[in-house]
């Protein structure tokens, strides 16, 4: 009986301590069960080989919205910026009596380096990120700015929505062809508990320039259609004085816009401002009988 006795509390023990091996190693999935360093460099490691579902898992706080946290969305970032030479510079897990701890963490995306602290929480033995995304959110001035109301996230319109995205490269776009856009860089820094806006800066792109300078050359030439000694718009002529010469013989050649230049893009009207000298050459006859030759400007 003593030794039925003793191997039953033998079996009983061995259960105990597969019980609390796999209590102690975390049965639930997600985070890191070493150490807070361990957490944030699995969650860059994660990010580095593209696998959206396992970098989220590092965080307990889960985002709202998972549209730009797929893996497809997460293979575009680091095709452009990959994720390498990742490296703790220092664990202050000091507060881990209380489940707290941050990471001194340094990564390259692409060629620029992140260099953070990334603050991160106990939860059931386990070390997770406070955070795995980014809570973005549109311009505060997005409603009264024409140029902010073209925004796009990889793609998709982008002006009302708080939007959840990862660290590294983010596609912000225009929904017009003519509008570059360019923004600040999100990394690791930003996984912080406020919510940062998109800083954007708009500018005219080639085509842009194009379009702008194609509508002044087009504006000027509907002039030549006409013999008026003032063409109707869009022909932006002040024309001729009536008491100088007859009205319908104006005969208006080619503009020379070579000294007409784009000033100024503003980007809450989605106007442009351009300025500089354009020679019209025109024949016309006078009031007192002849032809007159010349310029306006």
């Amino acid at each position: 009986p003593l030794l039925i006795t003793l191997g039953a509390g033998a079996a009983v023990l061995v259960v105990v301590i597969i019980v609390l091996v796999i209590t102690l190693s975390g049965g639930n999935s997600g985070g890191g069960g070493g150490s807070a360093a361990d957490a944030v460099k699995g969650y860059l490691s994660a990010l580095a080989r593209g696998d959206a579902e396992a970098a989220l898992a590092y965080s307990d706080d889960q985002p709202a919205s998972k549209d730009f946290l797929t893996s497809d969305v997460l293979k575009k970032q680091i095709a452009k910026w990959p994720i390498s030479n990742i490296r703790i510079l220092n664990d202050d897990s000091s507060g881990s009596g209380i489940g707290m701890g941050q990471i001194h963490v340094a990564a390259n995306f692409g060629d620029k380096v992140s260099d953070a602290t990334v603050r991160t929480k106990r939860n059931k033995q386990r070390w997770y990120l406070d955070s795995a995304a980014i809570k973005l959110k549109p311009s505060p001035g997005a409603t009264i700015n024409g140029a902010d109301k073209t925004l796009t996230l990889f793609g998709k319109p982008f002006t009302g929505d708080t939007a959840y995205v990862f660290p590294g490269y983010i596609d912000i776009g225009s929904t017009s062809p003519y509008i570059e856009v360019k923004a600040q860089p999100l990394l690791l820094d930003s996984l912080t508990s406020y919510t940062p806006w998109v800083q954007a800066q708009y500018s005219l792109n080639d085509a842009g320039t194009k379009a702008v300078n194609d509508a002044i050359a087009n504006a000027f030439a509907s002039c030549r259609s006409s013999t008026a000694l003032k063409p109707p718009p869009p022909c932006p002529l002040e024309g001729l004085d009536d008491y100088k010469y007859v009205e319908g013989t104006a005969h208006w050649g080619a503009a020379d816009l070579s000294k007409v230049k784009i000033s100024f893009f503003d980007q809450f009207h989605l106007t442009v401002m351009f300025n500089g000298e354009a020679v019209v050459p025109v024949t016309v006859q006078t009031k007192s009988g002849g032809a007159g030759d010349g310029t306006v400007s």
